[in-house]
């Protein structure tokens, strides 16, 4: 839609969204996957290899609706690839993030079940956890250049879960309130 110009005029005309758009208005809610895709050797009898990806599952309008989401996604293990050559995909990890990006919770995967994390509560926490998960993170770059590819994944998968903690003040309160709903 054009809209044209009139400068007689002093107020903007209503502007009218389309269904995707409000679509995403509506579901301000982003949820993500950082996860491992399996696929082929060229040479079939080497077996297979594994690359990280982050996947975008959906939008949600709440924060209940998110956990219900990724519940379901976890116990159903039915994650659609845009990736004909993939074997399968191995979620490690999940993020929600607000419109702005914003982060509003994270959770681990743990078996078929979901392990979310704990917002911190003040911001002397945040930095603490800011300082624990660069130590890791510090750790893990050490293995590497050791050629220990496997502890250093393991270290910056663990320094992800910590920083999962860190979510944004706006937030802190109602992701408590339906954290506390779950048990």
């Amino acid at each position: 839609m054009t809209l044209a110009f009139d400068p007689t005029k002093t107020a903007l005309p209503p502007r009218r969204v389309s269904g995707e758009i409000a679509t995403i208005l509506a579901q301000p809610l982003v949820i993500t996957c950082v996860g491992e895709v399996e696929y082929t050797e060229d040479d079939p009898a080497l077996g297979t290899w594994w690359q990280q990806r982050t996947v975008k599952l959906g939008r949600c309008a709440s924060i209940a609706e998110a956990i219900t989401f990724v519940t379901l996604a976890v116990a159903s293990g039915d994650f659609q690839l845009d990736d004909d050559e993939a074997l399968g995909f191995s979620p490690r990890l999940f993020v929600i993030l607000d419109r702005d990006k914003h982060l509003v919770l994270a959770g681990e995967v743990w078996g078929s079940e979901m392990r979310w994390c704990d917002p911190v509560s003040t911001n002397v926490e945040a930095r603490q956890v800011v300082e624990a998960a660069s130590r890791i993170r510090a750790e893990a770059s050490y293995e590497a250049g050791w050629d220990n590819h496997s502890t250093a994944k393991g270290l910056r998968h663990k320094a992800s879960v910590l920083e999962g903690r860190l979510v944004d003040a706006a937030w802190r309160e109602e992701v408590r309130r339906s954290l506390k709903e779950l048990v």
